[in-house]
């Protein structure tokens, strides 16, 4: 089976695969730092099911991104090479965005705690 093809469980498969691997692969002492319920597996299903969603405009993500590289894509190898940088692209923002998340959540509640301090010192 090829990617080409057109199968897509076979391209949600291949693609919830390249998620995983790179996650735990580049970001295994980060992910223990993630909050209890974004565990790879759970990433990496956000992630996939997140490139065959509709953008702002009503694209595909997956579609659009392709059509970057579509003068570079004469081959199914260049067909896996570009799938695979769009999915490590789209994990490497996921990750960024989670732990600014994080760190948002920890200084809301520093703020918090710091307020709540102030008020009870009052």
């Amino acid at each position: 089976m090829s990617l080409h093809d057109n199968n897509p469980k076979y391209l949600l498969k291949f693609s919830y695969n390249i998620a995983l691997t790179y996650l735990i692969k580049k970001y295994s002492k980060e992910l223990l730092l993630l909050p209890g319920n974004s565990t790879p597996e759970n990433i990496a299903i956000d992630i996939t099911s997140n490139l065959l969603s509709k953008n702002n405009s009503g694209k595909i993500y997956l579609i659009n991104s392709f059509n970057k590289f579509n003068n570079d894509i004469s081959n199914e190898n260049d067909y896996e090479y570009y799938l695979i940088k769009i999915i490590r692209e789209k994990v490497d923002k996921v990750i960024s965005l989670e732990f600014s998340k994080c760190e948002n959540d920890k200084n809301s509640r520093d703020t918090s705690e710091i307020n709540k301090n102030f008020s009870i010192n009052r």
